[in-house]
């Protein structure tokens, strides 16, 4: 979707038609205009808060500060919620999925041995 988007905004444009194009456009293109698409009283919206105007350097619109997802705000960088209670981040769930890392030990595992010369 990134990639889309700066090649869009490539185009000879005006600087808030992106914004359009990949919100609202995109809602009446499935038929979920009036459910989302834009941000108004009884629509469902997701949303991203950005420490710079996208409209003044369109760079800024890596530079996020919040993210509002299901009426849950939570700070960008660290996932933490801020409203409408205040907890941090637990243990994200993928990381019980992890293969375990192989253990330090003064033996190399067979990987890393060094292969001995055929005779």
């Amino acid at each position: 979707m990134e990639s889309y988007f700066w090649k869009f905004i490539a185009t000879p444009f005006r600087a808030n038609d992106g914004d359009s194009i990949s919100t609202i456009f995109g809602a009446i293109s499935i038929g979920l205009d009036k459910e989302l698409g834009s941000v108004e009283a009884g629509k469902l919206a997701d949303l991203i808060v950005l420490d710079g105007n996208p409209l003044q350097d369109i760079t800024n619109v890596k530079r996020v500060r919040y993210v509002m997802r299901n009426g849950q705000l939570f700070q960008s960088e660290t996932l933490d919620e801020i409203w409408p209670k205040q907890q941090k981040l637990g243990r994200p769930w993928w990381l019980d999925w992890l293969p375990p890392t192989p253990t330090s030990s003064n033996e190399p595992d067979d990987r890393t041995k060094p292969k001995q010369p055929r005779r």
